[in-house]
C-alpha cells in the first residue's frame, strides 16, 4: 500500500491507520538519508504513548524504549562497515529482547538481522514523501 505524504499531520494519520499492524514484529525501514525513517519511528512511538524524546540511533546504532511493558528496539545500521559487527550488538538476542524492532538500513545487516514482518519504504521527490508498506509474512 502506498500513501502520499505532504505534511507531518498526514504522516501521523498514516501511522494511525497502520499502527495496529506494526505493534509486534520486525519492521525494515528503507529510504535515502533524510527521507523520514527516524521521524516515522518517532511518531510511531508517540502514537504508542512514549513521552520521552526520540533520537536517531545513527551513532549509538541501537536505541531501546519501554512503553507499558512493551519493549521496542530501534536500530540504524547506516554506519556499519560489515554485517559481522552486528555480532557485537547481540543481534541474535534482539527478538528475545524486544516486542517491536525497527531496523533502518536493513540491507547492511542481511544474513544477521531477523526477517521482517513488514517493510516500509520512504521516498522523497522534492514535494512530497511516499510511504509504501509491505506485509512480508510468508504463509
Amino acid at each position: 500500500m502506498i500513501h502520499e505524504i505532504t505534511t507531518i499531520n498526514q504522516l501521523k494519520n498514516t501511522i494511525s491507520q497502520i499502527f495496529p499492524s506494526l505493534t509486534k514484529g520486525v519492521i525494515y525501514l528503507h529510504g535515502d538519508l533524510g527521507s523520514g525513517k527516524t521521524t516515522f519511528v518517532s511518531l510511531f512511538l508517540k502514537q504508542f504513548g512514549l513521552q520521552e524524546q526520540v533520537s536517531s540511533p545513527s551513532y549509538t546504532l541501537i536505541n531501546e524504549y519501554t512503553i507499558d511493558n512493551i519493549h521496542i528496539l530501534h536500530a540504524d545500521l547506516y554506519r556499519l562497515s560489515s554485517p559481522d559487527e552486528l555480532i557485537y550488538l547481540d543481534v541474535d538476542e534482539w527478538e528475545q529482547r524486544a516486542d517491536t524492532i525497527f531496523i533502518e538500513w536493513p540491507e547492511k545487516g542481511l544474513g544477521y538481522i531477523p526477517q521482517p514482518k513488514f517493510s516500509i519504504t520512504l521516498t522523497f521527490n522534492g514535494k512530497q514523501r511516499l510511504l509504501e508498506w509491505t506485509n512480508n509474512v510468508r504463509l
